[in-house]
């Protein structure tokens, strides 16, 4: 599983009575380095967890094959990837299963094909997310424009700054646009008198934190997760973003 990602990915596995075994990113994506994973696995590997971290995919098809190959399970967190494709199909497309696995693995009432749990949203969420779920298609549209904003003017107005790479493969929605500053600090207190808030995805990786003190992973285990965590920045992202009101934050004279 990622060695950068948010330890939510982490706790679940935790939580199953297993053992999280992290892999590096790959650096230009942040998502787990398929080439990578093979020299962590042991006749004990069960699965592989890809993260499609900021709503960008991560390789499936060279994790997938992977896979196979050694007879191991693959999951996928889709958390931050609503309606993302990877190469034209839809990421963590596994409805009709997770359908069933949160009503008690039931399908039909009193047939119960899987293990499940009971998990359903309650009715007002319910309802909420079905309008909202209407719009997704274009909200990420609009997340898409801004990030095309971003891509096309950042180099001019913030030379500082790595931004994200966009292999030919996914379609992301932009989950976050999330750069990498040298020095953070200063780049986020330019922005902030600049009257842009951004926010930090996420400054400690999950083997550095208390509650994963017992897997003895020091820091330095993993050195291009940890840099990512010392330099990404997330600047402001959402379906209500204007690429006019972007264009003239940016050009705001500092406060």
């Amino acid at each position: 599983m990622p060695a950068n990602t948010y330890i939510a990915t982490w706790l679940a596995v935790t939580q199953t009575g297993a053992r999280p075994v992290p892999v590096e990113p790959v650096e230009s994506t942040y998502n787990i380095d398929p080439d990578q994973i093979t020299a962590t696995l042991i006749s004990r590997t069960r699965a592989v967890i890809a993260v499609h971290l900021y709503g960008q995919t991560a390789d499936m098809d060279a994790v997938n094959t992977l896979a196979r190959e050694r007879g191991i399970k693959v999951l996928e967190n889709a958390a931050q990837a609503h309606g993302v494709k990877y190469r034209g199909r839809k990421a963590g497309a596994l409805a009709d299963q997770v359908r069933a696995l949160r009503n008690y693995g039931s399908r039909r009432k009193y047939v119960n094909d899987l293990p499940g749990c009971n998990s359903r949203l309650d009715e007002l969420q319910a309802a909420f997310l079905r309008v909202k779920l209407r719009h997704l298609d274009e909200w990420n549209v609009r997340r898409s424009r801004a990030a095309a904003w971003y891509l096309g003017s950042l180099p001019r107005l913030m030379p500082e700054a790595a931004l994200p790479a966009t292999p030919a493969w996914p379609e992301p929605c932009w989950h976050q646009f999330v750069v990498r500053v040298m020095d953070r600090s200063a780049g986020q207190a330019r922005l902030a008198g600049l009257g842009i808030d951004t926010l930090i995805h996420y400054p400690i990786p999950p083997h550095l934190q208390q509650a994963y003190a017992g897997l003895n992973l020091p820091r330095g285990s993993f050195p291009l997760a940890e840099r990512l965590a010392d330099e990404v920045l997330s600047l402001p992202m959402g379906p209500h973003l204007d690429v006019a009101a972007l264009s003239a934050s940016f050009a705001r004279p500092l406060e």
